[in-house]
């Protein structure tokens, strides 16, 4: 991510935020308010959407439509279809992208062309970008908006509203990117009280997991992908979101007659967690919370656990029970989990190295 210039210090920019009528509106960066004004830019002046795709011919648009089958903006011509996929507030997914691609290769309906999409946010995902896709931030966007406003087909009052969410999106790209780098390569999420006023605190914490993915594929992935390239299981790292918590998913991933069997670990806020998940249809077959934890501790990937000590794997947990899980009709996740002293990101690499190599043990030892 680049490094803002928005003059004054990251205080200021939060009071700026606070102060702006156009962020009021946008309730603390919700991406479709963003995609709800680019479309109407697009529609006051189709010369805007050369700002996402240059390459356009703005003569041969027909219509921009908001969700189409989903999609959050396409812009339709008589050549085929762009698609934006707007991303702020949530992370893409490398699946999701696949999918909206798939949906124009129909050989019942030839009238359908994808052309061109691009994935906007705020840094990078952390996956390759898939075909016939490309990845767009913010600050790019936003110049191309101050570049072209004020000589388009905008009214004097359209152009005072378009130079304060110009403003008011700088102001936001200055706080997020000063707050990641204050909190520098840790997945340390305890300092984001006055981000919460501002409801940009869960993107921050979306892109601290982002960023620990981006170094775990470069140092980590191919390692434990050749360790199970021979075998049934797969290997995956993830980022998610959940109960306003950042996610770190770190697994080895078997799929049987479409269900599916992990095993790994998951960081999320202060909790390292070693678990265990089985998901499928079949609730005959899955087996329960109790004998999964069962069958993983005869394993040696759980251990015995005595809440008296306040201790498990030799380390401080706040867990009450010898494990924890929660359950759902086709999901079944089970785990013990002890207290993240050190939450930098060479750490908690170095701890998730270990576990997953003896994860791999698990797995080779009992043919699993």
């Amino acid at each position: 991510m680049k490094k803002q210039n928005s003059g004054g210090n990251l205080n200021n920019e939060i009071e700026k935020l606070k102060a702006s009528p156009v962020f009021a509106l946008t309730l603390g960066a919700k991406e479709l308010c963003h995609s709800n004004f680019w479309k109407w830019l697009i529609d006051k002046d189709k010369n805007f959407a050369k700002i996402f795709f240059n390459e356009i011919d703005v003569d041969k648009i027909t219509s921009i439509e908001r969700e189409k089958e989903h999609m959050d903006i396409v812009i339709e011509t008589v050549n085929g279809d762009y698609v934006i996929e707007n991303k702020l507030k949530s992370l893409p997914k490398k699946e999701q992208l696949e999918d909206y691609r798939n949906k124009y290769v129909n050989p019942k309906d030839k009238t359908k062309h994808f052309i061109r999409g691009i994935v906007t946010g705020i840094s990078k995902p952390s996956f390759d970008i898939p075909k016939d896709w490309e990845f767009v931030d913010y600050e790019k966007i936003l110049d191309g908006i101050g570049n072209m406003f004020q000589s388009a087909n905008l009214t004097k009052d359209d152009k005072i509203v378009v130079k304060e969410y110009i403003e008011s999106s700088k102001s936001m790209l200055y706080v997020i990117d000063n707050s990641l780098e204050k909190v520098g390569e840790t997945m340390d999420c305890s300092n984001f009280n006055e981000l919460s006023k501002i409801k940009l605190d869960d993107i921050v914490k979306k892109l601290q997991a982002d960023s620990f993915v981006h170094s775990l594929n470069k140092e980590i992935r191919e390692q434990f992908e050749n360790l199970v390239r021979e075998m049934d299981w797969g290997f995956d790292i993830r980022p998610d979101f959940s109960n306003k918590s950042s996610i770190v998913d770190v697994r080895f991933i078997k799929q049987i007659n479409g269900e599916e069997i992990s095993l790994g670990v998951q960081i999320q806020d202060n909790k390292f967690k070693k678990m265990v998940a089985y998901s499928g249809d079949s609730t005959s077959k899955r087996e329960s919370k109790d004998e999964l934890f069962k069958k993983y501790l005869s394993m040696g990937w759980f251990c015995d656990y005595d809440k008296n000590t306040k201790e498990i794997f030799g380390k401080a947990t706040g867990q009450r029970n010898c494990f924890c899980s929660y359950v759902t009709n086709t999901y079944t996740f089970v785990y013990q989990y002890f207290n993240i002293e050190d939450y930098s990101f060479d750490a908690l690499k170095e701890e998730i190295i270990k576990q997953m190599q003896y994860a791999f043990k698990i797995i080779e030892h009992n043919d699993l």
